[in-house]
């Protein structure tokens, strides 16, 4: 570890133990690792340093295991970069496709999913993403409602909706039984002891009971659909009337799992718009290293992050779908 990280972290046991044990496992990654953390400032450092408390309880005693998985995990992306840049398209185009190369073999899935879970930590979009969850999402509910959260995976998005929501109901959609024992396991490292509902729903066919959820999250899941509009418009019809969604939504982000592409924050938000939400807050999180404008020009990821709402019946003759501007601030909520 540099000087200059070694000093950025020093103060912060969790993140200097897993990119110390990152760096023994990948010293080439230390250039990345100082654009990421070095200069950050303490408030950050420490929010980084709560997520990294939570990242080494759902590994427990495999971080080794989990930065070799993390380096295995960039240099496939890297290789779907390369076919990205070349072609102008991802590499797979369909779920069977994505199924017998990723999800039906359970060797990789198993170090992909270790892989992205230190990725919330190293990457800046992903680690934003998780904070503009709990400061713009989940401030919005403080007295009680019903929550959805489609694929919550890790389940760092329900520890948040648990601990900082007030929600009443916490309700999890996952494609597949093995998904569900996944959660069901990450659930119970981070002692999540809200009840909690976990459902074997495809997103993709519409839900028998209508207006169930007052807050829906779909973080990292419509870019992995053939039919992402599908899946969108389901969950519109879910949410009650004035429920709120939170999308996050990779932008010209090549992986072995992505599936639909969007170029521009332009297209998620007609996207979004298109499928009935009226947009109360858009912000634009590049990868590390890059500006926002940077990440735009040269085709690398960026996550565009919308916070929606569904319009009550006596709010459809407004005209005006407002946007907030990329400083994060809400017009017209």
């Amino acid at each position: 570890m540099s000087r200059q990280l070694f000093e950025s972290v020093a103060e912060f046991p969790c993140l200097s133990q897993i990119i110390q044990s990152q760096l023994r496992e990948w010293p080439a990654h230390a250039a990345f690792l100082e654009k990421r953390f070095a200069g950050m400032d303490p408030l950050s450092l420490a929010r980084c340093e709560e997520l990294s408390g939570l990242v080494l309880v759902l590994i427990e005693d495999e971080l080794d295991r989990s930065c070799a998985d993390y380096h295995w995990m960039c240099n496939r992306l890297s290789v779907e970069q390369v076919y990205f840049l070349r072609h102008g398209s991802y590499r797979l185009k369909t779920f069977d496709a994505v199924h017998q190369q990723l999800y039906g073999n359970d060797l990789h899935m198993a170090r992909h999913v270790r892989g992205l879970l230190l990725s919330q930590i190293f990457w800046h979009n992903h680690a934003m993403a998780i904070e503009l969850f709990r400061t713009a999402f989940l401030a919005e509910y403080t007295a009680g409602g019903d929550y959805l959260e489609v694929g919550p995976g890790h389940g760092l998005f329900l520890y948040f909706a648990a601990r900082e929501g007030g929600f009443t109901s916490l309700t999890g959609w996952e494609w597949s039984r093995a998904s569900i024992e996944a959660t069901q396991c990450a659930v119970a490292k981070l002692s999540i002891r809200q009840p909690l509902e976990l459902v074997q729903q495809d997103v993709l066919k519409a839900p028998t009971a209508l207006e169930s959820f007052d807050a829906v999250v779909i973080s990292e899941v419509l870019e992995h659909l053939e039919t992402p509009w599908v899946a969108l418009e389901t969950l519109y019809k879910s949410l009650r009337p004035r429920g709120r969604i939170f999308i996050n939504i990779p932008i010209n982000s090549p992986a072995p799992d992505h599936l639909y592409l969007w170029r521009h924050p332009d297209e998620v938000r007609a996207f979004v718009q298109q499928c009935g939400f009226m947009i109360l807050r858009e912000q634009q999180l590049p990868m590390t290293g890059y500006t926002v404008e940077q990440a735009i020009t040269g085709h690398f990821t960026l996550s565009s992050v919308i916070i929606g709402e569904k319009r009550a019946a006596t709010d459809l003759n407004r005209d005006n779908n407002p946007v907030a501007a990329e400083s994060g601030q809400i017009k017209g909520a």
